[in-house]
């Protein structure tokens, strides 16, 4: 090879490097809002929401039990660590509910998120007795699976993330105790 070659060779090899780390350096927060309505009033969304207990797994069905653990829980925090089978990802977050009718979480470690992005769900009465539940993700990826994780939720919304298919659940079952946590 001549010098002239190499010399263009090594100039594609650190121009190629150059733009994958400007790419990766950019706040890639990737956006995802939607609502749907439930007929479990409000009360009870925040309430299955924010349960930290041994049933949290059943209650959102999409959680792997073995991946579950809390590490701190308070009156209107939790820190825990979630997580899917397949794929294969988990994150620990930090859960507050301190604002009325607010459930947000955000990563403080992931194998897929980057720290601080997160989750915001806004719960309202609707006039039928039920809830408006608004889901707003403002998610970092930072591998191949978090970008693969974060199209598939912009494609499938709930259809993916099953919040309304585990409240709905919720409504067709005795939620009482759930009431009685909020």
């Amino acid at each position: 090879m001549n010098d002239e070659r190499l010399q263009n060779y090594v100039s594609l090899i650190i121009g190629v490097a150059s733009s994958k780390r400007r790419f990766l350096q950019r706040s890639n927060i990737m956006r995802v809002h939607y609502a749907f309505d439930t007929s479990l009033p409000p009360e009870a969304v925040v309430a299955a929401l924010t349960d930290f207990s041994e049933s949290r797994p059943n209650i959102w069905p999409n959680l792997d039990p073995t991946k579950y653990q809390v590490h701190e829980h308070s009156q209107n925090s939790a820190v825990v660590t979630e997580g899917n089978r397949r794929p294969n990802i988990w994150a620990r977050e930090r859960y507050d509910w301190s604002v009325p009718g607010r459930v947000s979480w955000k990563a403080e470690d992931s194998n897929f998120w980057a720290p601080g992005s997160g989750v915001v769900a806004t719960v309202s009465a609707s006039q039928d007795g039920g809830s408006r539940v608004t889901i707003d993700w403002k998610r970092t990826p930072t591998s191949l699976l978090g970008y693969v994780a974060m199209l598939s939720v912009r494609i499938g919304k709930d259809r993916v993330l099953g919040y309304k298919t585990a409240l709905d659940k919720l409504a067709h079952t005795d939620s009482s105790s759930l009431l009685r946590a909020a």
